[in-house]
């Protein structure tokens, strides 16, 4: 015969319960947890004061604490299981940045890998499903607190969103998770000016010219085909990292962009410019057999691992040459832009199709305001124009 578990432990100075919690280990001991103060089991206090418990009012006041202690652990337990069950959000980010590789570029999973170590360092690991909008606060808060912009902050959430997008389509959440972003005050684009890039090529040049370093007369090099390139397409950074030289119709004139790293998918031809043809009619010549890619390594590799790296020797020229407020490679794109739309005046449809947009609000972006016409719209309104009633 099986002897009886003893429910309430007494010591000279508290009482303990002993709980067993059922979790698939039988060996697993009794948790021992203390219920109350032998003081607090045997008196209580009254109006008239402090007085003694009865057999019932003793045996009433256990089982409540009994019973609210083994409320506690078992909800405990429930959590346990549960963070058992699901995976810990480290280990599904892996797997999503594990399934990039084959289809995005090494800068898209360099910056999926970089929002998993950001997302841990903030918010520790957890489990997927405890994934809350109060993580999402705590990054924004440390992106925010390290200086980055609200364009930078919204960037690194939109990769976020990407992830979670990733496990509501797999089925790790039951619902969509929407992410709200950051407000951004909307500023008209900084651009180069005419002066600024001749400067920036003559600066480039000399240095082509004065060092005796192959591998710096190289960079140098690289740098000059990039300026071309961004300065008189508006191709996007990561389409240059990944232009091949096949991709280079000189006998049609047009560029083709193509592969799949292409930002959105959406595939386009550029029109080559003569100042751009002039310029590849002598670079394409001087080019190795081996040679693949437009920033070639001479051996049929990327030159630049990172579209970052060609971004930090711009910022170097800019700096060098005092222009300030320019995004170093993002700039040119914005010039060209800014140009087609502000001095050229062309039709908004076909510089969104030249640079890709999918949205035609995004090129509107860098449309500027005409301030003469906005002032003789002003003054119409006291010499004359005619008045619009309020409805």
């Amino acid at each position: 015969m099986s002897k009886k578990r003893i429910k309430y432990i007494y010591t000279d100075t508290a009482v303990i319960g002993r709980f067993k919690i059922q979790d698939g280990d039988s060996k697993k001991p009794d948790r021992r947890l203390k219920l109350c103060d032998l003081e607090d089991y045997k008196y209580k206090i009254t109006r008239r004061g402090r007085s003694k418990s009865s057999a019932t009012e003793k045996a009433r006041y256990l089982e409540y604490l009994y019973n609210e202690k083994l409320e506690y652990l078992l909800h405990e337990q429930m959590e346990e299981d549960r963070r058992k069950k699901y995976p810990f959000i480290s280990e599904v980010m892996t797997r999503w940045i594990a399934s990039r590789i084959s289809t995005r570029s090494p800068l898209t999973v360099r910056e999926s890998t970089d929002l998993r170590r950001y997302y841990q360092m903030v918010n520790d690991d957890h489990p997927l499903c405890d994934f809350s909008p109060e993580h999402v606060s705590h990054l924004i808060n440390y992106f925010e607190g390290i200086g980055n912009a609200p364009y930078t902050v919204n960037k690194r959430l939109q990769e976020l969103q990407t992830f979670l997008n990733w496990c509501y389509k797999l089925e790790y959440f039951d619902r969509p998770i929407k992410i709200d972003r950051v407000k951004v005050v909307a500023r008209e684009p900084v651009t180069l000016g005419h002066e600024d890039e001749a400067r920036l090529v003559k600066r480039i040049k000399g240095l082509i010219k004065e060092n005796k370093s192959v591998r710096y007369k190289t960079t140098y090099r690289m740098q000059l085909r990039s300026y071309y390139m961004l300065a008189f397409t508006g191709m996007r950074r990561g389409e240059l990292i990944n232009l091949q030289l096949s991709n280079i119709d000189m006998k049609n004139d047009i560029i083709e962009i193509r592969g799949e790293h292409i930002k959105e998918g959406r595939e386009k031809d550029i029109p080559i410019s003569p100042v751009l043809k002039k310029y590849l009619e002598k670079d394409l010549d001087r080019r190795k057999g081996a040679e693949v890619w437009y920033l070639d390594n001479g051996r049929g590799k990327h030159y630049f691992k990172f579209a970052d790296n060609l971004t930090a020797g711009f910022k170097k020229h800019l700096t060098k040459l005092g222009v300030k407020g320019i995004k170093p490679l993002h700039g040119f794109r914005a010039t060209v832009a800014s140009r087609l739309l502000n001095e050229e005046n062309y039709d908004i449809s076909h510089v969104r199709d030249l640079l890709g947009h999918s949205d035609i609000k995004t090129t509107l972006g860098y449309k500027k305001k005409d301030l003469p016409k906005l002032r003789e719209a002003v003054l119409s309104l006291s010499n004359g124009g005619k008045k619009v009633r309020s409805k």
